[in-house]
């Protein structure tokens, strides 16, 4: 089977035109498509005579077809349903169908019975006329629960009519905002049925409505007539969605190119006019993309796995609520669980109490409210439906929260709509957020998902108007999470400066991240893909330490402003060691005003330990690859070409950036040459027409003196000129790129050209590919040198990147390790090697321990026999 829809009914699909105004989901009858038969007449007196007439219906389908030429004294016939289906008394039930009659006004009357009691209803009066019309009636049920209804019509006038698409069924989303743009159906085993399609609006500003405040202007202002438009639905196999776009003026079709995002899965689409089909695999969250500007009113699809824990509604541990109020969930004494069965709900903002661990939202339930678990672990929160915070004030309560030991807390299958503060906010240990989509929230303080030490965060979308990704805590797990930014807030929300005391968020590891898009409007503090704020707002007491992080697979599908905004606030300290960045594919809009930044803020604490694996940007891999290894000045090597001049050049201790070893070169007489050269005596290779950048910190005691970088190769005494400068006073960093003219060779040298009479300091000159800084172009402070994987250049050292494969035959411990690692569970003839970040070999040896006590504290890999691979940091 395929899809399964969550309730203790039974169904098949159908085929239904559905109309928008009270969108209702489900059918308890599969007859009404009248393709199977099961209709019959009941004539009394009269000479009805029923059948089936292929090709007569909706859509050239088959109808049922009633002819009445006597009523033989009668007043009515029927034409009744023989499938039984159970209703609840209470309920809202919908009955709509298609009908036309040979001659205007013949009278048509649903109603229903069932046969424990004998009790039946009419639902409504229509009065057909000689086209195809859809009728609809609601109805609140006030006849007996029964699991023995049929659906049934009188007729009261002879002639002839056909009826067609019948559809009896429970008012799922009564006066919840139905998209209008897009029109979504599903198609599986040669079936095919609508779901709901749901829409959520951009409100206008108005100050005070709901607690607006005057910060929420600007983002209404800017996404003013923007809509976000979402579906929803559980199932098995591969299934085939198409969305028919009702209303192209909004989003246009014809001529367009749609994406399926996120684009990992490889979905590919088909247009037939203005219905876009795609299938889809395995669950997770899509985006459907039409156009360029297609997204302003844009389609998620949230594809759920099939549920396989719905609790019964005739659990006596459960209170099972139907269209539920705060005053209906006030006395909840002697159960354990809350069942909101399918409908609309209204229950404000419900503290859960302490006997409640169990709450269902079954499929087809839309509850307006917010859930807070004060104090009260172990609450599984969960089902296929819906919580919206819309009726709130903003700012009011976040959608789902947990404080004060409130852990173990599970979130799982839930869409939080309309959030008017954070969507998901577990203060606790120990939570699982599992398959939860937060969509809607439109200004400041929208944030997404937070989850503190020991939680597990999987498989959620996340549209957010601050950070949509919170990572405060140890021992945090993040995968498969497709985010959607809006114009405020870091995706990757590293900290916000720790708590009083100071706090550790160590050992975290976030997998799988697709950003749909991020539309931040000015660069802010708290903005970029990955963001560290620190204690921005100065609380007193507060410190934070961040420790062996790994970031991996993350994908970017359009441009956005700002990668990299690590910048914590100086106010306090905010620690950073061990930020591994691995198999990322960004792309980032250059030349505008948001600039990448990595800048610690404290000089005796520098940021480290930051790794790069496989890291591209712009479609560049970010290196640092450098064909010289004098360059910091450290070892030397470097002289002076004076030619006429007095030129004198010293490589001395305290001349550098940061008061390293530096080059200075001091000139106070040219006696008539033009130009003179500082020289490196190190011989690297190059390729013509290799793209070659060179990069170097220089300053002058004098501002304006010209520095010109280049390189000559010794074989041909080919040369080109690579870089033209004017120094300042103080330390800056030049960087010049360009395609190498001259011949191949291995024997070119890097120079430098003084022109004037000058005292020219230089250090940390590097050449090669264009390196991580010229791709990216940030601004960094108290930053150690990061270190980037894979090395690509075939003539160096080999590094090992594939650090995250677990090991097959044992256990390596301790790690953070100080003098020693020990193998566990491999035999005394195991071979090993300790490799530097850089692919250098430390050491080597073999046995069942691993001795340390040489190595400088740093993160490391351990190879054994040649194929496990092991990241490991040294204390």
């Amino acid at each position: 089977m395929g899809l399964r829809i969550a309730s203790g009914i039974s169904i098949l699909f159908f085929i239904l035109l559905a109309s928008h105004s009270k969108a209702q989901t489900y059918s308890f009858t599969t007859a009404g498509n009248m393709e199977s038969g099961n209709w019959a007449g009941v004539p009394g007196a009269t000479n009805l005579v029923v059948s089936f007439q292929s090709g007569a219906g909706i859509g050239s389908t088959t109808a049922l077809k009633t002819v009445t030429s006597s009523m033989g004294g009668d007043t009515n016939y029927i034409i009744r349903g023989d499938q039984v289906f159970p209703m609840v008394t209470g309920d809202k039930i919908t009955v709509s169908f298609w009908a036309k009659s040979s001659v205007a006004n013949m009278r048509l009357q649903p109603w229903v019975q069932e046969s424990d009691g004998n009790t039946w209803m009419n639902f409504g009066d229509a009065y057909l006329t000689t086209s195809w019309k859809q009728y609809q009636f609601t109805v609140t049920l006030t006849t007996s629960t029964s699991n023995n209804y049929k659906v049934k019509f009188r007729g009261y006038n002879t002639g002839t009519m056909y009826i067609d698409n019948v559809n009896i069924g429970p008012v799922d989303y009564e006066n919840v905002a139905q998209s209008g743009i897009y029109d979504v159906t599903l198609s599986q085993n040669s079936m095919t049925w609508p779901i709901n399609t749901f829409r959520s609006t951009c409100p206008t500003y108005s100050l005070g409505y709901q607690g607006m405040q005057s910060k929420d202007q600007n983002p209404l202002d800017l996404f003013a007539n923007r809509t976000i438009n979402y579906t929803k639905f559980s199932y098995t196999n591969p299934i085939t969605v198409h969305v028919n776009v009702l209303n192209t003026t909004k989003v246009p079709v014809a001529g367009q190119t749609v994406r399926i995002l996120p684009s990992r899965f490889g979905i590919t689409s088909t247009t037939s006019g203005n219905v876009v089909t795609f299938t889809i695999t395995e669950p997770g969250q899509y985006s459907v993309e039409i156009g360029d500007n297609g997204y302003k009113n844009g389609l998620i699809i949230f594809a759920d796995p099939t549920e396989t824990s719905i609790p019964s509604k005739t659990d006596p541990l459960y209170k099972v609520v139907y269209e539920a109020t705060a005053g209906s969930l006030s006395s909840l004494t002697g159960y354990t669980g809350i069942y909101f069965r399918r409908g609309v709900h209204d229950i404000g903002i419900f503290t859960v109490p302490s006997n409640i661990k169990n709450i269902y939202f079954e499929d087809g339930s839309w509850v307006y409210g917010a859930l807070k678990m004060d104090a009260n672990p172990n609450v599984k929160i969960f089902g296929r439906g819906v919580l919206s915070a819309f009726n709130l004030n903003y700012r009011s309560q976040h959608s789902v929260e947990a404080i004060n030991g409130s852990n173990n807390i599970i979130v799982e299958g839930l869409v939080v709509a309309d959030p008017k503060y954070f969507g998901i906010r577990l203060i606790g240990t120990g939570n699982t957020v599992n398959y939860a989509k937060v969509i809607g929230g439109w200004v400041y303080n929208m944030d997404g998902i937070s989850a503190y030490a020991g939680s597990n965060v999987s498989k959620c979308f996340i549209w957010a108007n601050d950070d949509a990704i919170k990572v405060y805590r140890d021992s945090l797990t993040w995968s498969d999470i497709v985010v959607w930014q809006l114009n405020n807030g870091g995706i990757i929300q590293m900290s916000w400066g720790g708590d009083v005391g100071g706090v550790t968020a160590n050992n975290v590891k976030i997998s799988r991240v697709d950003v749909l898009r991020a539309e931040w409007d000015v660069s802010r503090f708290n903005t970029g893909l990955l963001n560290c704020v620190g204690n921005k707002y100065h609380y007193a007491g507060w410190s934070h330490s961040l420790t062996n992080w790994l970031i991996e697979d993350v994908v970017t599908e359009n441009p956005i402003p700002q990668i990299f905004n690590i910048t914590p606030d100086p106010f306090s300290h905010t620690h950073i060691d061990g930020l591994y960045l691995k198999n990322w594919k960004v792309k980032m809009t250059m030349g505008t005003s948001f600039q990448n930044q990595i800048k610690g803020e404290d000089a005796a604490d520098f940021l480290s330990g930051f790794v790069f694996d496989n890291v591209k940007f712009n479609n560049k891999l970010l290196t640092n690859i450098n064909y010289i290894t004098n360059g910091d000045m450290e070892t030397g090597n470097w002289s002076a070409v004076p030619k006429t001049t007095d030129q004198v050049v010293t490589l001395g201790a305290g001349l550098g950036v940061g008061s390293t070893t530096g080059l200075r070169s001091v000139v106070t007489n040219m006696n008539g040459s033009t130009d003179y050269a500082m020289k490196s005596n190190e011989l690297f290779h190059m390729d013509h027409n290799e793209e070659i950048t060179i990069s170097f910190w220089a300053k002058a005691t004098a501002a304006g003196k010209r520095l010109v970088s280049w390189v000559q190769e010794t074989d041909a005494s080919g040369w080109m000129n690579i870089g033209d400068v004017n120094l300042t006073t103080g330390w800056e960093w030049y960087t010049a790129t360009a395609n190498i003219s001259p011949i191949s060779s291995d024997n070119y040298q890097v120079k430098f050209r003084g022109y004037a009479t000058a005292y020219i300091y230089i250090d940390k000159v590097q050449i090669g590919p264009p390196d991580w800084r010229t791709i990216m172009v940030p601004e960094i402070q108290y930053l150690d040198t990061p270190t980037f994987l894979p090395n690509v250049i075939g003539a160096r050292t080999a590094v090992i990147t594939e650090v995250e494969k677990s090991f097959k035959n044992g256990t390596v411990y301790p790690n953070p390790a100080k003098n020693a690692l020990n193998l566990d569970g491999y035999d005394e003839g195991t071979v090993y090697q300790v490799y530097g970040m850089q692919g250098e070999l430390y050491s080597n040896g073999k046995g069942l321990s691993v001795d340390l006590s040489q190595l400088a504290p740093g993160m490391y890999f351990l190879l054994i026999n040649g194929t496990e691979r092991h990241k490991f940091i040294k204390q």
